[in-house]
């Protein structure tokens, strides 16, 4: 070293101190009398061998207190020499190949702009690859090189300069671009932010690689040939192994996006701002402090699949453990009371989906017959494909739930089929679904146009559109069943008769008829009739106050303003008035009207 420096150094370091037993002296005399920063400043540009910057390197590194933090900030701009000849100040960022001559080789091929990595054999000797370290630099690894900002806008440059029209050089120098990054994601250095990586594609060109279809994967068979995703070029596919394929992107099944805190649909996934707004956004007026799906696991690209290869991509989509957790581990989407968003990939393949030529949420379970007459069981060799949790998560019907406003509509439509047979219960529990769907701002009213016919409480499907015929009123006291007949009335079950009344644009039916009592009666006390005292104790309800109004036969005079008005009689053994007077000819039916009422 101190003869190196005294040629440097002419007349600053005495010759005669170069042989080896002055180093000592050397050390105490000469680094003192020049000084860290201007031994920089004497060995900028100098045009030396790698060789010869080693050897002063590993000198420097001998010399006592030279690395100490002040003398180190000192020699920040020592010269370094690169793989490509340049000469840089200072080793700050600088990679250090530790003898890898290969991958030397690589990266001077792929030529990344940016990129400073050390001249072969800078840092052969341990001595000067620590003096580097300590002044910055950065053994040559995998994950150093991976997040090394040049190596990144590299990658996400390589299709724009690719689309510039290279020639044979730019191409070959974007193909050792590839394969280094492909190599060292082979070598276990995984990176999921790869996907702008260029690579060749069967047309000649080149395509992202999240934008490239492995020739012989799953997902070729399956999407439009014509449509946006390439195919990776076979010879590029077989040069690598599977797994670094697909760990920059290239698809072999579909892929799954993730986002620990999703703040909108601006995700590029189909569709995305209406699953937004008819999922996450109710969700968040159920006692929320804003919109939070919480972490958005979901399947993309799902818009591809082409029309008639649905039957073929279910099965692929089942046996995916990842798009099991994008459906929210395919657990059913419908659940009462069960406010959380339906998963994104649930809801588009729900809806978007063919199942056996219809929407998923078009069929239902076989074992579903909550719904029985309003959807049809999914096909028999799709359930044999296919397992029931999985099939529920995609919007398979297994109760009836209304989720949106096209939901409604066709639920309503399905009603007003009269080739569909629907008993009164199962009519019933969709009205409440429909009702329920409204009071939650699932659906709303405007946004749904009233059926010209509505299923009836006896079953049958009747007019419902003004100036057709008198329409069916919804029933909102239940003890108008006694007084109007079945095909007049519309049953909404536990759902709010007047929301129901206000989506099907019909009139609640306490409010289209008036109900007058048939004079007679006497008003005996609850607590001395023995049938009544022992059928309260029976239901563990305590008795009504007051008394009952006991008729030996009770009438009812109503009047249908909406049918002509003419009054009608009837005889229900129960009734209650607008004043809350209980009037019954027996006991026991008294009872039950009045805890009811």
């Amino acid at each position: 070293l101190a003869e190196r420096l005294a040629t440097v150094l002419p007349g600053l370091v005495d010759a005669r101190l170069a042989a080896p037993r002055h180093a000592a002296a050397l050390a105490a005399v000469g680094v003192a009398r020049v000084g860290p920063a201007a031994l920089v400043d004497a060995l900028t540009g100098l045009d030396r061998p790698v060789s010869w910057w080693r050897d002063v390197l590993a000198g420097l590194a001998a010399l006592p207190g030279l690395t100490a933090p002040g003398t180190r900030a000192e020699l920040a701009g020592l010269p370094v020499t690169l793989s490509d000849g340049r000469e840089v100040a200072g080793a700050r960022g600088v990679l250090l190949t530790g003898g890898d001559e290969a991958l030397a080789a690589r990266l001077a091929a792929a030529a990344i702009p940016g990129l400073r990595v050390a001249a072969p054999g800078l840092d052969d000797d341990p001595a000067a690859r620590e003096l580097l370290v300590a002044l910055g630099a950065r053994p040559l690894e995998g994950p150093a090189l991976l997040a090394d900002p040049a190596l990144r806008e590299a990658v996400d440059r390589s299709v724009d300069d690719a689309e510039e029209g290279p020639d044979a050089d730019g191409r070959a120098r974007l193909d050792a671009l590839a394969a280094l990054v492909l190599d060292l994601v082979a070598d276990g250095h995984a990176d999921r932010d790869l996907g702008a990586l260029a690579l060749r594609d069967t047309a000649g060109g080149y395509r992202r690689a999240d934008e490239l279809l492995l020739p012989e994967g799953l997902l070729r068979g399956l999407v439009d040939p014509d449509g946006p995703l390439g195919v990776l070029d076979p010879t590029v596919a077989g040069g690598h192994p599977h797994h670094a394929l697909i760990a920059v992107g290239v698809l072999d099944g579909f892929a799954v996006l993730r986002d620990d805190a999703p703040a909108g649909p601006d995700h590029d996934l189909d569709d995305e701002e209406t699953w937004w707004a008819e999922e996450v956004d109710p969700a968040a007026d159920h006692g929320r402090d804003g919109p939070d799906p919480g972490p958005l696991v979901a399947v993309r690209d799902l818009e591809l699949v082409a029309d008639d290869r649905w039957d073929d991509a279910w099965p692929v989509l089942a046996a995916d453990r990842e798009v099991r957790e994008a459906l929210g581990g395919a657990r059913p989407v419908e659940s009462a009371g069960d406010t959380r968003p339906w998963p994104y990939t649930a809801w588009w393949l729900g809806r978007h989906g063919r199942l056996a030529g219809q929407p998923p949420t078009a069929w239902r379970l076989p074992g579903a017959t909550a719904v029985e007459g309003l959807y049809d069981p999914v096909p028999d060799d799709v359930a044999a494909r296919l397992d029931p949790a999985f099939l529920a998560a995609v919007g398979v019907r297994t109760e009836a739930r209304v989720r949106c406003a096209e939901d409604a509509a066709d639920l309503l439509a399905r009603l007003a089929d009269p080739a569909r047979t629907v008993p009164p219960a199962r009519a019933a529990t969709a009205h409440a679904a429909l009702a329920e769907a409204v009071a939650a701002g699932r659906v709303v009213v405007a946004d749904v146009d009233p059926p010209d016919r509505v299923r009836t409480a006896d079953g049958g499907v009747r007019d419902a559109a003004p100036g057709r015929a008198v329409p069916p009123a919804v029933l909102d006291r239940a003890q108008l069943v006694a007084v109007l007949p079945p095909a007049a009335l519309v049953l909404p079950g536990t759902g709010d008769p007047a929301v129901l009344a206000d989506l099907l644009d019909l009139a609640p039916a306490s409010e289209r008829v008036r109900v007058t009592v048939r004079e007679g009666g006497r008003a005996v006390p609850w607590e001395q009739m023995p049938a009544a005292v022992a059928w309260a104790a029976a239901l563990g309800r305590p008795l009504p106050e007051g008394a009952l109004v006991l008729h030996d036969r009770l009438r009812v005079l109503v009047v249908d303003d909406d049918r002509g008005g003419a009054p009608v009689e009837y005889t229900p053994s129960a009734w209650v008035d607008d004043a809350g007077v209980v009037h019954a000819d027996d006991p026991v039916r008294g009872l039950i009207a009045a805890l009811s009422s």
